[in-house]
């Protein structure tokens, strides 16, 4: 059984705990325009599909980084930035890592080396972060005939929007991994685990997601007002 971590919908930015982060991740510092980054190499505009896999030189992501963000104080041990992009804390990655949670021929992973504040340009947590990026995420593995999915359509002008959700995971092979991304709308801020990892994640009272079933992923996503008759299976 599988279960998506997700961030929290409620703000605690004071806490440390945003739902939202307003940033820039650069190589190094604009000293006239702190948050006009600097980029030596095409690393930020990388995409799987368009660039290829995995990175090319230009496209790999440097191993230090410099965080600038609209925030005073962060605490959190996850958050995802973008599309293929997380935020950890070191704890965080020590425990992926520990766990052999993170495969090589899938991810890059690069340290910040300043985590500041845009407005005071000062230091806004305690804790040591990463960025962690998925260059190839899980689908290759995906048993697309025995995976089952939910499609919720929406009605948009005078066609349809499709929202597709995983109703039970299965992969090729036997496969079973402890934790994984998979590259599919509506799971680019989230990830996959085990039982197991999620046991272990609990334990370790880790700060930035909640833990959900398939299904109620897809009931937290969809809101208030959400029934089966939205369904098309």
């Amino acid at each position: 059984m599988y279960f998506v971590a997700l961030k929290p919908n409620i703000d605690h930015s004071r806490k440390g705990l945003p739902i939202f982060i307003s940033y820039r991740l650069m190589e190094e510092i604009n000293e006239k325009k702190p948050f006009d980054p600097i980029y030596k190499t095409d690393w930020l505009l990388y995409h799987p599909i368009k660039h290829g896999i995995p990175p090319k030189e230009e496209y790999k992501l440097p191993k230090k980084l410099i965080m600038i963000c609209e925030l005073s104080k962060l605490v959190l041990d996850f958050f995802p930035l973008f599309t293929y992009r997380w935020l950890v804390s070191e704890s965080f990655l020590n425990f992926l890592v520990e766990n052999e949670l993170l495969p090589e021929n899938r991810v890059e992973v690069a340290v910040i080396t300043e985590l500041l504040s845009r407005r005071k340009m000062q230091p806004i947590s305690e804790k040591k972060y990463y960025i962690i990026r998925w260059f190839r995420p899980f689908n290759d593995l995906l048993d697309i005939e025995k995976t089952q999915t939910d499609i919720v359509k929406h009605s948009e002008g005078k066609g349809w929007r499709e929202h597709v959700y995983y109703k039970k995971i299965f992969f090729k092979d036997n496969v079973c991994p402890n934790l994984f991304f998979l590259h599919q709308p509506f799971y680019y801020d989230c990830f996959f685990v085990t039982q197991e990892i999620r046991n272990k994640m609990e334990s370790k009272k880790f700060l930035g997601f909640d833990f959900y079933t398939l299904e109620e992923f897809m009931i937290k996503k969809e809101g208030i007002g959400f029934n089966d008759r939205n369904i098309s299976r």
